[in-house]
């Protein structure tokens, strides 16, 4: 090999570098494959099809995708927009009395029924979940994990009971289904 002048750098690459090398390149493609199956992108759109699947409503995504270039598990979904009036969080503080009412029983239904599936939702909060412009919910955000006791119960109500959005009375009916 020759030293280019000055430069520090040597020109060509055979024998067992260039092994190295092509085996470094293959070894980022077999990463890059890892992190598409991995991806918070890859989680999210199973975890949003198995919400519509058992009856709670989530946007309808189309794809997924990761950047070969930035961070690790850097991902992307492509989604239908929904138009919406706001998180819960935005909506229910400003609600009248029955509208909150119905808003928080659709919670409740939804909630039972990640219970009755055995998953619950990583990040479920009030700022997840979308009320569209009939006034129902659609959650966002998903990632899903399978529930093996009561500690991912628990989980999954935490964010909710500790919530200053709620008031007492909703808190209790949060508590009671819980407990059941």
């Amino acid at each position: 090999m020759d030293r280019v002048a000055g430069s520090g750098l040597w020109m060509g690459f055979s024998g067992p570098t260039t092994y190295i090398y092509k085996k470094i390149r293959y070894q980022k493609l077999i990463d890059h494959f890892r992190k598409l199956y991995h991806s918070q992108g890859f989680r999210e759109f199973h975890s949003s099809r198995l919400l519509s699947k058992i009856g709670i409503p989530a946007p309808k995504v189309y794809g997924y995708g990761f950047s070969l270039w930035s961070s690790e598990y850097e991902s992307f979904l492509l989604a239908e927009f929904i138009p919406n009036k706001g998180t819960l969080r935005e909506v229910f503080s400003r609600s009248t009395v029955k509208k909150r009412q119905s808003l928080f029983d659709e919670l409740i239904h939804h909630l039972q029924l990640m219970i009755n599936h055995g998953v619950y939702h990583k990040d479920a909060h009030p700022g997840n979940i979308l009320v569209t412009e009939e006034d129902h919910l659609i959650w966002i955000d998903n990632d899903l994990s399978p529930i093996r006791g009561k500690r991912e119960t628990e989980r999954l109500f935490k964010k909710f009971l500790r919530n200053p959005l709620f008031n007492e009375e909703e808190r209790e009916r949060l508590q009671t289904l819980l407990e059941k």
